[in-house]
């Protein structure tokens, strides 16, 4: 893991598909249009984690990452 922030946003996607690492890792490295048509993979390269978090932890909310 890069740092805190990219460790945490993987345990909340983890959490949300009950231990899957198979689905845990197909969502970070999958295109998704509510974060621009970027991968979450892509956001934590680009030094944006802490932004996606937010977004992970607000959808999770809504029931939907």
């Amino acid at each position: 893991m890069k740092n805190k922030c990219t460790k945490e946003a993987f345990e909340l996607v983890k959490g949300y598909f009950k231990g899957d690492i198979r689905k845990t890792f197909l969502w970070f490295n999958t295109i998704n249009p509510l974060l621009g048509g970027i991968k979450p993979i892509e956001m934590i390269m680009l030094g944006r984690c802490d932004k996606l978090l937010k977004f992970i932890s607000s959808s999770i909310e809504d029931n939907f990452p």
